[in-house]
């Protein structure tokens, strides 16, 4: 707790609990707030700021539940401007309808490139994944759908619109077509 007097953290910390644009961290700050309520010093100091803290959880040596007085601090959020997802980004969309025209898929393709798709959604990740590699083992002798250029473009551009893909799901897509010869 000295370290913290020290460095004046208490000022941050409480001014990230009532400020910070990610509500995440404000929630962290208002539980190292209670943690330092567990100490004397730590209830002296947030009460500089106009923080109340609950004593029958100090008595009990819980994490103290603590508030600011006005509350109004607490819950004010900033309002910004929705810019939108990356899925609707127009320049996105329209690369990729015109990549469907220019090289339209079959059914089968399309297929695949939808349960590409779902490889991305955390939700759906496990059937898409069994249901690829199901996909790619019947074609063993005849592995026509990932040879195919055209879809790998189309999985290229999914890649791109998409780019927060964990590694072993990136890995996992680019060793379907890993017999594809350019």
């Amino acid at each position: 707790m000295k370290l913290i007097l020290e460095t004046s953290l208490v000022k941050d910390i409480i001014d990230m609990a009532e400020n910070a644009m990610i509500l995440s961290l404000r929630g962290t700050c208002i539980y190292i707030i209670g943690m330092m309520c567990k100490t004397s010093i730590g209830r002296r100091e947030i009460q500089k700021y106009n923080w109340l803290f609950s004593k029958s959880q100090v008595a009990s040596g819980a994490v103290s539940v603590c508030l600011p007085r006005d509350q109004s601090r607490l819950f004010r959020v900033q309002t910004g401007k929705f810019k939108g997802s990356i899925t609707f980004q127009v320049d996105l969309i329209e690369n990729l309808s015109s990549l469907k025209e220019k090289l339209p898929l079959t059914k089968e393709e399309q297929d695949v490139l939808n349960l590409i798709g779902n490889l991305i959604n955390g939700v759906t990740w496990q059937q898409a994944y069994t249901d690829l590699q199901n996909i790619q083992k019947a074609q063993e002798k005849n592995p026509k759908t990932f040879m195919n250029p055209r879809l790998f473009e189309h999985v290229v551009m999914y890649l791109s619109m998409y780019n927060r893909l964990q590694p072993k799901t990136r890995k996992c897509i680019f060793n379907l077509f890993d017999q594809l010869i350019f």
